[in-house]
This record gives C-alpha cells, structure tokens and sequence, in this order.
C-alpha cells in the first residue's frame, strides 16, 4: 500500500512559540545546538523557537533557518505517522548546518551520535565524505548500520520471523538466472529493516519507512527466499508452516506466564498456540490423505 506524506506545513502555535522562544534566550549556544540536533524529542513549537534564537545569536542565518525548519517539520509531520522519512536525503538542509563543526567535532559525532536525529547525521556523514575524512565504503556502512539501529523490537521480531519462515522454504526453489534478475525488479530493500517491499509501494510494510531515492535491490539469495515465501504452498508446507507458528506462540507464553508480569497474556498465547498446532496438524493430515489419493 502505498502512502503519501503532506509536508508541506504542520501547525504551529504561535503563543506557544513565542512563551519558547523567550525562554531559550537564556540558553547557551550549545544547549541551542543540542536541541536543533536531537529535534525529534522535543515539540515542534520548542524547536521552532530554537531556531529563531539562533539566528538571533548569530549561530546561523535566516535562510538557512527557513530550509531547517522546513525539513524539521515535514519530519515531524512524518514522525506523527509513524513514517521514517528519507525525502530529505536529496537535498538535506543540515548540510549547511553541520559545515561549522570542525573535524575532529565530526568524528566525534560519527562514533557518538548521541541521539542525533537521522537527517543530522547523515549531513555529518555527507560532510565527512566530502572533507575525505570517511570513505564512500564507511559513509554507506556507516549509514546502513544507523538506519538499522532505528528498528524498534517489534519490527524486528517481526523480520527475524519472516526470515525464519523464508529459510523454511527456500530449499524448493530453483531460479535461472534470467528469473532472479527479473524478480530483483519487483522489490526495493527497505534501508531501516531489510525488509523486501513490492515496488510499487513508497512505504515498507513492516517499519512504515519511506522508499529512497536511491534504494538498494534484493542480492540473489533474498530474491531466492522471496520467491520462496510467496510461492503456493502445498497443503503439507502450510500445515508445517502453521505447526510452527503456533509453537511460537506457545514458547512466548510460557515466557510471559511463569516469571513475568503478564501471566493472562502468556495463558492466551498458550491457548492460541495449541489451537493453531491443532490446525496445522490437521491440515497436515488432509495433505497427506490428498497426497495418498494422488499416488
């Protein structure tokens, strides 16, 4: 499915800007800066206001401020619908913010980023590739490795699932070459969880992160296992496949039911889990009896 993202405003209060903006006065040019750089945690009338002191104190100028505020907010807009924004790898306002740092500030954000937001420290990452201190290897590992990082739990078990059922099958498939070439065209490698995503959409479906200018293709052996997962499956696969999940749910419960704080929780995964072990065996069983009948 794909989704699109309004960015061109997202509502300020103006009281609530300026109440800010008087308060950040007394803040110190660094404090300042730390806020610009981590903006995602604070509200977006409180970096707004950062913005404005710093082009009263002379940290940047006005224009640069107009195209910061722009890509923060667009982000905030994105943020708010849980999208992981890439739109501004383009054409990134931060950039020109993050020029003042010296080299040595640089590597020190490139080891620490320190919750640095996404945009900023691909500004740093950029700004180190064309100072030559990084490079066009470590600037893509670098990044990747940051992307990644953004993955909260859930998508990531969600993956690490995905990954167990494609290894299940991916043993039954044999592709020419002509065929995995062709099947690479059909999907883009989602950079924030290695998802494989069906091209036509600008969204992935397990992080909500957005399609990149600049996306990556499956390699050979997650097209292999993509196919894999996608192709029919005969009635003994799936009731394979649905055994296996519900033991996975049953492993969960008895983690979350013993020791844990959520015993109901465990007992209904518990539940769920022989219920659907159930279903599986049985549609193991009419694969078998279908498959007797055929010989």
């Amino acid at each position: 499915m794909t989704e699109d993202i309004n960015t061109d405003h997202i509502s300020l209060n103006p009281d609530s800007v300026r109440s800010f903006t008087e308060k950040l006065r007394e803040k110190s040019g660094s404090e300042l800066l730390k806020i610009i750089t981590r903006y995602i945690s604070y509200q977006p009338e409180t970096v707004e206001a950062a913005l404005i002191v710093s082009v009263d104190q002379g940290l940047i100028s006005y224009g640069l401020k107009e195209l910061l505020s722009k890509q923060m907010m667009a982000n905030f807009l994105a943020h708010s619908k849980h999208i992981k924004a890439t739109r501004w790898e383009s054409n990134n306002a931060f950039s020109g913010f993050v020029s003042r740092y010296t080299d040595d500030e640089i590597f020190d954000f490139i080891e620490n980023p320190s919750e640095i937001v996404m945009d900023v420290y691909h500004a740093i990452l950029m700004t180190a590739k064309e100072r030559e201190l990084i490079s066009e290897y470590h600037f893509n590992e670098y990044y990747k490795k940051a992307m990644l990082g953004t993955r909260t739990d859930e998508e990531i078990e969600t993956g690490d699932r995905i990954d167990y059922i494609k290894d299940f099958f991916t043993s039954n498939v044999n592709l020419s070459e002509a065929e995995i070439e062709a099947e690479k065209k059909k999907y883009w490698k989602c950079p924030f969880c290695n998802q494989l995503v069906n091209i036509e959409s600008s969204v992935c479906w397990n992080c909500k992160g957005e399609r990149p200018e600049n996306f990556e293709r499956p390699d050979k052996q997650e097209v292999i296992k993509e196919s894999a997962f996608r192709k029919p499956k005969s009635p003994v696969q799936a009731g394979s496949l649905v055994m296996g999940s519900g033991a996975g749910f049953i492993l969960l419960g008895i983690v979350e039911s013993d020791w844990f704080s959520y015993p109901y929780a465990g007992y209904i995964l518990i539940g769920t889990g022989i219920i659907v072990i159930i279903a599986g065996l049985v549609i193991l069983i009419i694969g078998f009896i279908g498959k007797m009948k055929k010989n």
